[in-house]
């Protein structure tokens, strides 16, 4: 197994730390701030104590961007992954849509679908992961003798599964090694990713920012009288059956 080259590690993660900080800032030039209140239980900022009109904004849009984020994060991981795997041990898409990688190592052929643990795998998603991993061995049975191993891979967390007949789950630090080869990675890549995406943020942080302070400012112009917001007008906006209008 070929060791990555770290500054070519490096330059493909502030590449697409570029890429992830554009894509988080254009998420939050979609933030509709009257959907945000609608969509949002009210009585639980009143007994939060959120207080002041910058506390409610800025909690409306973290609860928006988050799920956003960890998406985008979802895709620049899993794309890290596939870098990392093709060059360490020369990896390549598979002819079947659904595998993400064919490799091979210590005299066997290794197919690898690689998921978020973000995402909810129901059964009929686990069913078609099987089907795919069936179908793939067909394939390869065809054209190699050497055996075979799957896996469905999680690049966080610690999953295991009980078909490991049909695929062996594997997760974390094992994930990790086996696409670098370094039972380290899953460590090593913390602070390149880190100072990579709060490097290229500028934008993203003066779009926030302003964000909070123009929504601010209308919630206190809708939501606040002498400085204190009107809870009940909040409140009859988010449920009341006659609705009423604001300028948001």
């Amino acid at each position: 197994m070929k060791k990555i080259d770290s500054q070519k590690l490096v330059d493909f993660i502030e590449r697409n730390a570029i890429i992830f900080n554009k894509r988080r800032e254009i998420e939050l030039k979609k933030f509709d701030f009257n959907c945000a209140i609608l969509s949002q239980n009210p009585y639980l900022f009143a007994l939060n104590n959120k207080a002041t009109a910058g506390k409610i904004v800025t909690s409306l849009i973290n609860s928006y961007l988050l799920p956003k984020e960890e998406l985008l994060l979802d895709e620049l991981l899993k794309k890290l992954a596939i870098f990392v795997c093709t060059a360490t041990n020369k990896a390549k898409k598979f002819s079947i849509k659904g595998v993400d990688l064919e490799f091979e190592k210590d005299g066997k052929v290794y197919l690898l679908i690689i998921v978020s643990p973000n995402s909810l795998i129901n059964s009929p998603q686990l069913n078609n992961i099987e089907k795919v991993f069936q179908n793939a061995k067909v394939i390869l049975k065809r054209k190699t003798d050497k055996p075979i191993k799957t896996f469905l891979g999680y690049y966080f967390g610690s999953f295991t599964n009980d078909k490991k007949d049909l695929y062996e789950t594997i997760s974390g630090q094992s994930f990790w090694k086996l696409v670098s080869g370094s039972s380290k990675f899953y460590q090593d890549i913390i602070e390149p990713l880190k100072q990579s995406i709060n490097k290229k943020n500028e934008n993203l942080l003066n779009e926030y920012y302003r964000s909070i302070n123009i929504f601010a400012t209308q919630f206190s112009n809708e939501f606040c009288v002498n400085g204190v917001i009107n809870w009940k007008k909040i409140v009859q906006l988010n449920s009341g059956k006659q609705k009423i209008k604001v300028n948001l």
